[in-house]
């Protein structure tokens, strides 16, 4: 089975994009960011989608672009929406499309301190936070290779992901 992706997952503010985006530059694969291709898409960001459509519209086409994004056979690091992991079909994609699983995972009063106004995410309180990664942490832990603490350096977490033979 071809299991070309490193997949990076976690709750909004973790920093799966910046992460992403540094293990994709330092081995030279594509970085397939959940943010990116919805913005790219709808010239919205995430919170003008959740606002304008609902956040039921905003997770549907999150499933969307993760599912797109894990079945391309080009390697890449995956930075899929936290949202993917209610749905059983993405989950089954990492499952057999990435050689390598990551989750990140920070306290939810530090996510919720990273998420600016008017950033492009969907506002969410640190208990809203806490009690989405509550639901949500089993599956991911459940597929997941490696676990780091987010509350380290973007560079230190991408030097972690980078030592695992597998990437």
């Amino acid at each position: 089975m071809h299991r070309p992706h490193v997949t990076i997952l976690g709750m909004q503010g973790v920093g799966k994009t910046t992460v992403g985006h540094i293990v994709a530059e330092r081995a030279g694969l594509d970085h397939l960011d959940g943010d990116a291709a919805l913005t790219a898409l709808t010239g919205k960001t995430a919170g003008e989608l959740a606002a304008a459509e609902g956040v039921p519209a905003l997770h549907e086409l999150e499933i969307e672009l993760a599912t797109a994004a894990l079945e391309s056979d080009e390697p890449a690091v995956v930075t899929p929406a936290a949202s993917v992991l209610d749905d059983e079909t993405v989950i089954d994609l990492i499952r057999r499309r990435s050689r390598l699983v990551v989750v990140l995972e920070a306290e939810s009063s530090v996510l919720a301190s990273r998420v600016e106004p008017d950033d492009h995410r969907r506002e969410m309180t640190a208990n809203e936070l806490a009690r989405r990664w509550a639901s949500r942490r089993p599956t991911a832990v459940s597929i997941a290779d490696l676990l780091l603490d987010a509350t380290n350096e973007p560079t230190t977490l991408a030097e972690s992901i980078a030592s695992i033979r597998s990437c």
